[in-house]
């Protein structure tokens, strides 16, 4: 049955009767209520991973955090990301691109003038750098319905209390798998526009893989010898897994190769500093690596992995693309995450949401996920609802390259 507009109308402005204590800083939060919500079971939502975030932020983004509680009692934390965008975030400015296609490029032209005038603050419950649900987390004996509707009543809060700061006109959440969008649906009821992104890449790791031989040993024959081709591509790259103090020496050409990728993506919502990555380190130096790759001496890529108890997390990679295809420097890094995780014995391997169908080559597959929109001004979100309908995820063909009956499906 439809819910009449009278009472959908009273529903958004019904409070979830949770108490709600909002930070600027992580270093406010009482770690103990936090913790105790948290229960060690999200990384990117502990205390020591959100100093370091702080402690190095991109120009354009500040942190804003929240503890709910019911009876006194704490149900729920979230973390939010407060973004400024402007038009150097929304198009990617590319000179060494050269497009064939006259129409493709005069409207690519269109867009980078038009973006220009672009300036908007957009909220994000969730983490713009990682994929999955790492902005919102409650205790297990609290009612999922009634913590999401607490988290609408911290969203707007924030919103409100940050207009000396700049009026914020878009609220975003992010990123919602299936299982959870029963409860997180709740949101399409506060006018929020839902829509699907790229799929999250995971990889499941058998326990009979304890070593990279038996994994490529899982592989059909073809993808076996594809593995074997690459490896012997990139059998000269010399690579080294770097302490902070390393890491810190070599900031600047590792913010080098991180901008060669980092800048051909199509939407940038922000530019991490050069210190970001020497104080994941040094603040995680148990959860968060950096390893470099050199060719004759000189760096020419890097991969960064987050570890936990049952995942490794593929994070961000650098590359010079001047060596990238002679010595298939961008595969050979993806399997050694594979060869990663399982010296790690992790359940799965996170590998993130971007080149979709290289992925599943080596066996990860796709998990769906669903992030929620609102505009402020309630006739830009009415206008907004048929351009969000536009948003879908790339299309791409899935690939198996197990044989059959070595991996569950």
């Amino acid at each position: 049955m439809a819910v009449k507009p009278a009472k959908q109308k009273k529903l958004t402005k019904t409070t979830s009767g949770f108490g709600i204590s909002i930070f600027d800083s992580i270093d406010f939060v009482n770690p103990a209520h936090w913790n105790s919500v948290l229960n060690a079971e999200n990384l990117f939502l502990s205390i020591p991973y959100l100093q370091a975030m702080e402690s190095t932020p991109p120009l354009n983004m500040r942190y804003r955090y929240a503890i709910m509680y019911q009876e006194k009692k704490p149900a729920a934390i979230a973390y939010f990301q407060i973004v400024h965008l402007t038009g150097g975030s929304v198009i990617p400015v590319d000179p060494e691109h050269k497009e064939t296609n006259r129409l493709k490029d005069n409207l690519k032209k269109f867009l980078i003038k038009q973006s220009e005038n672009v300036s908007t603050m957009v909220l994000i419950c969730g983490n713009a750098f990682v994929s999955g649900e790492n902005g919102f987390h409650y205790s297990k004996d609290v009612d999922p319905d009634a913590a999401f509707k607490a988290l609408a009543d911290a969203m707007y809060r924030i919103r409100k209390g940050e207009k000396l700061n700049g009026e914020i006109t878009t609220v975003m959440l992010k990123d919602f798998y299936d299982h959870t969008t029963a409860y997180s649906d709740i949101f399409k009821k506060f006018k929020y526009r839902h829509f699907k992104v790229e799929p999250a890449m995971a990889l499941d790791m058998e326990r009979s893989w304890t070593s990279f031989d038996a994994y490529m040993s899982s592989l059909a024959s073809r993808y076996r010898s594809r593995v074997k081709a690459i490896r012997k591509k990139g059998s000269a790259l010399v690579i080294k897994d770097l302490g902070w103090e390393e890491i810190k020496e070599q900031a600047q050409r590792i913010e080098e190769l991180y901008n060669f990728v980092h800048l051909k993506a199509g939407f940038r919502l922000a530019t991490f500093i050069q210190d970001y990555f020497w104080a994941m380190k040094k603040k995680l130096p148990a959860n968060f690596g950096l390893t470099a790759y050199y060719l004759d001496g000189r760096m020419v890529g890097f991969r960064t992995t987050f570890k936990d108890k049952h995942f490794a997390e593929a994070h961000f990679i650098g590359l010079d693309y001047a060596v990238n295809r002679e010595y298939e420097l961008y595969q050979n890094i993806l399997y050694d995450y594979v060869n990663e995780a399982i010296e790690l014995q992790v359940k799965q391997l996170h590998l993130g949401r971007t080149a979709s169908e290289i992925k599943s080559t080596l066996g990860a597959k796709a998990h769906d996920l669903t992030c929620y929109v609102r505009r402020s001004n309630p006739v830009e979100n009415k206008i907004m609802k048929p351009f969000i309908g536009l948003i879908k995820p790339s299309e791409w063909e899935p690939r198996n390259p197990f044989k059959a009956g070595a991996t569950k499906d």
